[in-house]
Order: C-alpha cells, then sequence, then structure tokens
C-alpha cells in the first residue's frame, strides 16, 4: 500500500493535481491501478465494462471514493496548520445518546474540524441504513470518513461504510457529493429527515425502539452525525486518536 500511496503522490505532482479534490484524484492512472488491484470477481466485475477493466462505472466511482478517504488518512502528511493528516474519533455506547440528542446546540465560532481528514467510528451495530435501496436487507453503519478541502469556497467530502461484518468478504460504500464547509455547524441543528419520515435518526428496523437502535435514510443524516461528533470533541466529550501514517521511500514513515 505504500508503494501505491507513493505512487499516487508522484504522479499528482507530475500532472499539477490537487489531491483533495476528489474528481481529480479519480482521474489519476495510478488511482485506476490500485483499483484494478482491488476489484471485486463476480458480477460488476467482470474485464470490460469500463476502461478500469473490470469494474462497473458504480464501484468505480463508490470505491474509488473510498480509496480517496483512505488515501487521505494514511498518507504521511500534516495540513497547513501542522495538524495530523487523518485522525479516528470513536463513539462508544455511553456517547449515543449525546450524538442524537434533540437538544444539542453549537457555536458556530467554535466548531472546527479536528483534521483535514477523519474517519467517525459509530458503536457496533447501533445505527443502520439501507445502502442498496429502501427494500433492501438493512446494513449496520461502521463509521464515515470525511477529508476537508481548504480553498474558497473549502468543501467537505464524506463517505458513510456499511457492512463491516466479521468473516464476510467486502462492505458497502455510500458516497456524498463535496458539501460546503461553511454550512457544517448548521448541520447540528438542521431536520435532515421529515416528520413524515419519522424524523431524525428514526429506527429502520422491527423492535429497533426497544434495542435503542438508530436509522439512517437520508444523507443529511450522516452530515448530522459528523457535525455533531465534531461538536462533542469540541467540547471535551470525544476524544481525537491520530491514525498511524505508513512509510514512504521519500521521507520514511510521518509520526505527528
Amino acid at each position: 500500500m505504500a508503494t501505491r500511496v507513493q505512487a499516487i503522490v508522484e504522479e499528482a505532482e507530475v500532472r499539477g493535481t490537487q489531491l483533495d479534490d476528489p474528481a481529480a484524484f479519480l482521474l489519476l492512472a495510478q488511482v485506476g491501478a490500485t483499483l484494478m488491484d482491488l476489484r471485486p470477481e463476480g458480477p460488476g466485475g467482470a474485464p470490460g465494462e469500463t476502461p478500469e477493466a473490470g469494474l462497473s462505472q458504480e464501484l468505480f466511482h463508490s470505491f474509488g471514493l473510498f480509496l480517496f478517504q483512505a488515501f487521505h488518512l494514511l498518507r504521511p502528511a500534516v495540513d497547513e496548520v501542522g495538524e495530523a493528516a487523518g485522525v479516528l474519533l470513536e463513539v462508544d455506547t455511553e456517547q449515543v445518546q449525546a450524538l442524537v440528542d434533540p437538544a444539542m446546540s453549537v457555536d458556530a465560532s467554535r466548531w472546527r474540524l479536528p483534521a483535514q481528514a477523519g474517519y467517525l467510528a459509530l458503536p457496533l451495530n447501533r445505527f443502520w441504513a439501507r445502502p442498496q435501496g429502501p427494500e433492501a436487507p438493512a446494513e449496520a453503519v461502521d463509521g464515515i470518513g470525511w477529508v476537508a478541502r481548504p480553498g474558497e469556497p473549502a468543501a467537505l467530502s464524506l463517505v458513510a461504510i456499511t457492512g463491516v461484518i466479521p468473516g464476510r468478504p467486502g462492505f458497502s460504500v455510500l458516497p456524498i457529493p463535496p458539501v460546503p464547509l461553511a454550512d457544517a455547524p448548521g448541520w447540528v441543528s438542521t431536520q435532515a429527515r421529515s416528520s413524515e419520515m419519522g424524523g431524525d435518526f428514526a429506527p429502520n428496523l422491527p423492535g429497533a425502539e426497544l434495542g435503542g437502535l438508530f436509522g439512517i435514510e437520508t444523507a443529511g443524516e450522516l452530515l448530522k452525525l459528523l457535525a455533531r461528533a465534531v461538536t462533542l470533541v469540541g467540547d471535551g466529550v470525544l476524544k481525537v486518536r491520530t491514525f498511524p501514517s505508513i512509510p514512504t521511500e521519500a521521507g520514511g514513515e510521518h509520526a505527528p
């Protein structure tokens, strides 16, 4: 993986590609080569479906954005203010109620991402979504990854990961189109799902209320969870852990 990361960085430097732009990232030849190594077997993985030889257009886009997230979490770099490139926010079962508390408020002037890239890890089997559609089986949401792109306007790219089950190969990727970073504090209190649909985080499984489970039906609810988790970091409720970077030929392993 270290070799792939280095190859992507070198190609981006030669081509002048902005690596924090997901659309530009997906156009890199080394990204396509890495996805070919990861291509699935069976339906959707038959050679010849796309120029990427073996990935359907949908899979290439979804897992390309997953690779985009992983790249920024693990690359040995720091952002422009000297913070770790990738961080981990872990929500435990005792913190779930604080995360979904309808009364949560935020001071927008103090709201700030802890790093350019990160992963919000949710407690096991507490949040559920249906990545394949409303009639498809529900899958537990493992977490939400983010990458911020500085500039004017600054933007935020997210992917949700579902269906991570021990002993089962693969998982589902739910990419969210880039959104304005300036709007993020407002997601804390914005209603993402209408009352007619049950309201934000309403359970989508039979008997879920008894088990303290929550449902995610809209992209807005994923945005809301991340914004609220960042708020809890600012309040000192959630701790921030740094992802270990991977070694590269150029500079060894980065240790923030």
